[in-house]
C-alpha cells in the first residue's frame, strides 16, 4: 500500500526551522507572527503552489493550546489530502508541537488515526491498513 504523508506544525514559534521542512510532502503551518514571515519566504521560493505537495498556512486560533489547534486541523486535512481528494490518501500525519492530549488523540482516532511514537513535541500517526473483507475477493470467499 502506498503511503501518503502530511505534516502538519502547531508551534507557533516553529520560525526559520519552517524552511527545514521536506520539500514534496504537503505541510500546514500555523500563521503565528513569528511563523509568518517565514511562510512567505518559503512561498517566495516555491517553484509551485500546490497544496499536494507545498506548504499551506492556516489561521492561528490564540486562544487555542497547540493540542487543541491540531485537533480541529484533522478534518480539515482529510477533506483536502483523504480519499475523497488524494489518491492514495493520507496514511501518515507527523504533528509537530503538540502533546498528545485526550482530546487530541480522540479526534486523531476518529480520522482512522493511532499515535505509533511520540518524543520532543513530535506526534507520528498512522492509519492502520483497511483489512480485505470476504467481497474484496468473492474467489476466497467460502
Amino acid at each position: 500500500m502506498d503511503r501518503y504523508r502530511v505534516i502538519l506544525v502547531v508551534d507557533r514559534w516553529f520560525g526559520d526551522r519552517i524552511r527545514e521542512l521536506p520539500r514534496g510532502i504537503p505541510a500546514w503551518v500555523v500563521d503565528s507572527p513569528l511563523n509568518h514571515s517565514q511562510i512567505v519566504e518559503v512561498w517566495s521560493h516555491a517553484t509551485s503552489h500546490d497544496h499536494h505537495t507545498g506548504l499551506t498556512s492556516f489561521h492561528d486560533s490564540t486562544e487555542d493550546p497547540p493540542a487543541a489547534l491540531a485537533a480541529k486541523m484533522i478534518a480539515t486535512i482529510e477533506l483536502h489530502h483523504g480519499s475523497y481528494s488524494h489518491n492514495p490518501p493520507v496514511s501518515q500525519l507527523t504533528i509537530i508541537g503538540a502533546a498528545a492530549t485526550s482530546d487530541l488523540l480522540a479526534a486523531l482516532g476518529e480520522s482512522g488515526f493511532q499515535l505509533v511514537q511520540e518524543a520532543d513535541s513530535m506526534l507520528e500517526c498512522e492509519k492502520k491498513a483497511a483489512e480485505p473483507s470476504a467481497t474484496d475477493n468473492p474467489g476466497d470467499a467460502q
